[in-house]
């Protein structure tokens, strides 16, 4: 069977009628262009890179009340949760797509139901402090055996970007440089990412901006 050029098949459009080890090069309606195998477009196995999943969980929760919208928290406490993990992996307007999405960070299919999400998440730890979801290997999808409750400062640790700098004698790791030094981990992060050596990074006075 042959598939003709700008046909659509759920929200991929097929860009060339040109076959490379069975796959055809398409395009997602959020605009991913991704090979896919032939036969799952014929079958409708694939119909979408994933985010016309998401479309429809989220309809779902809204009509059963778990999920209000896209926009708020949903009425279920772990609501926000979910709405948060699918907007970073696959709503390419998020601020944090890049370091998610962007990577090849997915949510896996079963967690595109969010019953299913709720029942397979370890139970959140009773604490004043704030804990959020967050991946064991950084590098890997959202998915069983793959997820953990954190605070932030040790999601902090488990970046990539986060590396134990010596100085005056101490090996410390970012984080703790940070606390120390008092000074904010984003503007390290800046400034180690533009070049500056570990001293000047934590030495050179910071310009504060001028009050109009």
């Amino acid at each position: 069977m042959k598939i003709l050029k700008l046909n659509k098949f759920g929200y991929w459009l097929v860009l060339s009628e040109i076959e490379k080890k069975h796959k055809i090069f398409c395009q997602c309606k959020c605009g991913i262009k991704r090979w896919v195998y032939k036969y799952d477009l014929i079958r409708s196995k694939s119909k979408s890179c994933g985010c016309l999943g998401a479309e429809e969980s989220s309809k779902r929760f809204t009509k059963h009340g778990l999920y209000k919208s896209v926009k708020g928290m949903g009425s279920h406490p772990l609501g926000g949760t979910w709405r948060q993990m699918m907007c970073r992996c696959y709503n390419k307007t998020s601020i944090n797509y890049k370091n998610y999405g962007g990577r090849g960070i997915k949510v896996c299919q079963r967690w595109h139901d969010f019953t299913n999400f709720v029942n397979d998440l370890p139970p959140k730890p009773k604490s004043k402090k704030k804990y959020t979801l967050d991946r064991i290997n950084n590098n890997g999808n959202y998915e069983p055996n793959n997820v953990k409750w954190s605070t932030s400062r040790e999601q902090a640790f488990n970046r990539n970007k986060c590396k134990f700098y010596l100085y005056k004698g101490k090996t410390q790791h970012l984080i703790e440089w940070s606390e120390e030094l008092k000074i904010n981990i984003s503007t390290l992060f800046e400034r180690l990412k533009r070049g500056m050596s570990f001293e000047q990074a934590v030495t050179i006075p910071i310009r504060r901006k001028r009050m109009i």
